[in-house]
C-alpha cells in the first residue's frame, strides 16, 4: 500500500506508481502538506481512491511539470487552481471514469504546456481553446473519447509553432471546420479527425505545404467537396483515410505516387464517384489497401497490382459497380494475408496464379459473377483457414483437398471435404 507519509515528503521529485492493480487500495488525503518539490506526478492503473484536493495545487505550484492521470478510481473534477502551476508541461487524463465536473479553461493559460490529452472520460466537460496564443508551445493536441467536449477549433490554432499532432476522436459535439490557418504549420506530423460529425467543410487543396505529415485522416465527419489531387504531394505520408463523409468527385489519380504509403482506405463515401485509377497498384510500399462502400466507384481492377510487394491486407467489398475479371496479378502479391473481394459485378474465373499467394490466410469472394471451377491448385495455399466463394456460378473439385479450414461453397456444389 502507499503510505501516508507520502504525501508529506518534502524532498520528493518524481513520484511514478505504474500498473499495480494488485496493490492494496490508498486514498488521497484531504490536505496535502508535502511534495513542495515535486516535479512529476504519474499515477497510472492502481487502486486509488479520493480526489485531487486544492493543496495539492497549492503546494505543487512551482515545481510540477507533469501531471499524468490513467485508469484510478479517484472522483471529484481538476481544481480549478490549476492554472496557478505555471511551470505545468504536460497535462494528461487517461480513462478517468469516475471523475466529474469541467476541464478548468485557466489551462489555456499556461505558457510552458506541451502536450494535453484526454482519452476516454465521460463524465468529464471540456470546451476546446478560444486562444491557443497564450499556450504557443503546444505539441500536442490528443482529444479522444470525451464525449462532453465541445466547441469549435479557433483560427489562433496557427500560433501554435511546435504542434506536430492534433487528434480529436469521437468526440460528437465538436463543430466547425478546419481552419487554414492550420495550414501554416509545416511541421505537423499527425491530423486525425474520427466520429467528429459536427466536423464540416472541406480539405483544403493547399493540405501539401503540411509536407512532414505521416498520417491524415478524416472518418465519420459531415465534410464535403472532392478530396484534392494535392494530398498526392504528401510524399512523406503513411497512412491516409477517408471514411463515413460527404466527400464527392473521384478518387485522385496521383494518390498513388505517394512513395512512403502504408495505409489507404475510401471507404463508406455514398458520393464518391469516377473509375478505379490505373495506378492503383504502383506503390511498392502499401500494406493494407481498403476499398469499400464506394457505391458509385466504376472501372476494373487494373493489373498493376503487381506492384503490392508488400501488400497483406487487401479489402474490396460493396462495390456493385466493379467489372472486369479477376487480374492473374493477383498472384504477384506474394505477401498478402486476407484477400476479400465482395458484392461486385466481376465475372469470369477464378485465377490458378492465386496459390502463389503462399501466406493467405482469409480468401472471400463472395457475391461476384464468377464462374468456371475453384482450381485445385488453392489445396497448396497451407496457410488457408478460412475461404468463402458462395453467392457465385462456381463449380467445385470434389477433390480439393484443405485442411481445418472453413471453407464455404453454395449448397447445390459438390462439397469439398477436409483434408483426411
Amino acid at each position: 500500500t502507499i503510505p501516508d507519509t507520502m504525501w508529506t515528503m518534502t524532498e520528493l521529485y518524481y513520484l511514478e506508481l505504474n500498473d499495480m492493480p494488485k496493490m492494496s487500495p490508498s486514498t488521497i488525503p484531504d490536505v496535502i502538506t508535502g511534495l513542495a518539490k515535486l516535479e512529476n506526478f504519474n499515477i497510472i492503473e492502481i487502486p486509488m481512491y479520493g480526489s485531487i484536493p486544492p493543496s495539492f495545487i497549492s503546494q505543487t505550484q512551482n515545481t510540477l511539470e507533469e501531471f499524468y492521470l490513467d485508469s484510478l478510481n479517484i472522483t471529484g473534477s481538476i481544481p480549478t487552481s490549476i492554472g496557478d502551476i505555471q511551470t505545468l508541461k504536460i497535462f494528461n487524463l487517461y480513462r478517468m471514469n469516475y471523475m466529474s465536473g469541467s476541464i478548468p479553461t485557466s489551462l489555456y493559460t499556461l505558457s510552458q504546456l506541451t502536450s494535453f490529452q484526454l482519452w476516454y472520460n465521460p463524465n468529464i466537460t471540456c470546451t476546446l481553446p478560444t486562444d491557443y496564443t497564450q499556450i504557443n508551445k503546444l505539441a500536442l493536441l490528443f482529444l479522444r473519447d470525451t464525449p462532453l467536449l465541445q466547441g469549435s477549433i479557433h483560427t489562433s490554432i496557427g500560433s501554435l509553432t511546435n504542434l506536430y499532432g492534433l487528434f480529436i476522436l469521437d468526440s460528437p459535439l465538436v463543430t466547425g471546420t478546419i481552419p487554414t490557418e492550420l495550414l501554416s504549420l509545416t511541421g505537423m506530423l499527425y491530423i486525425q479527425f474520427d466520429n467528429t460529425p459536427m466536423i464540416t467543410g472541406s480539405i483544403p487543396s493547399c493540405i501539401y505545404l503540411m509536407s512532414q505529415l505521416l498520417i491524415l485522416s478524416f472518418n465519420a465527419t459531415k465534410m464535403t467537396g472532392t478530396i484534392p489531387s494535392t494530398v498526392g504531394y504528401l510524399q512523406d505520408l503513411e497512412f491516409f483515410r477517408a471514411q463515413l463523409s460527404d466527400f464527392t468527385g473521384s478518387i485522385p489519380a496521383n494518390v498513388y505516387n505517394m512513395t512512403s504509403l502504408l495505409g489507404l482506405q475510401f471507404s463508406d463515401l455514398e458520393y464518391l464517384d469516377g473509375s478505379m485509377p490505373t495506378e492503383i497498384g504502383t506503390m511498392a510500399t502499401l500494406t493494407v489497401l481498403h476499398l469499400y462502400n464506394l457505391p458509385q466507384l466504376t472501372g476494373s481492377i487494373p493489373t498493376s497490382l503487381n506492384g503490392y510487394s508488400s501488400l497483406s491486407i487487401l479489402n474490396m467489398y460493396n462495390l456493385p459497380q466493379l467489372t472486369g475479371t479477376l487480374p492473374s496479378e493477383l498472384g504477384s502479391m506474394t505477401e498478402v494475408e486476407i484477400l476479400n473481394i465482395v458484392n461486385t459485378s466481376l465475372h469470369g474465373t477464378i485465377p490458378t496464379t492465386l496459390d502463389s499467394i503462399i501466406y493467405l490466410d482469409t480468401l472471400v469472394l463472395q457475391d461476384n459473377q464468377l464462374t468456371g471451377t475453384l482450381p485445385s491448385s488453392l489445396c497448396a495455399l497451407t496457410h488457408l483457414t478460412f475461404a468463402v466463394f458462395i453467392e457465385n456460378n462456381l463449380t467445385c473439385y470434389a477433390n480439393c483437398l484443405f485442411g481445418n479450414q472453413y471453407f464455404y461453397v453454395d449448397s447445390g456444389l459438390n462439397y469439398c471435404p477436409g483434408r483426411k
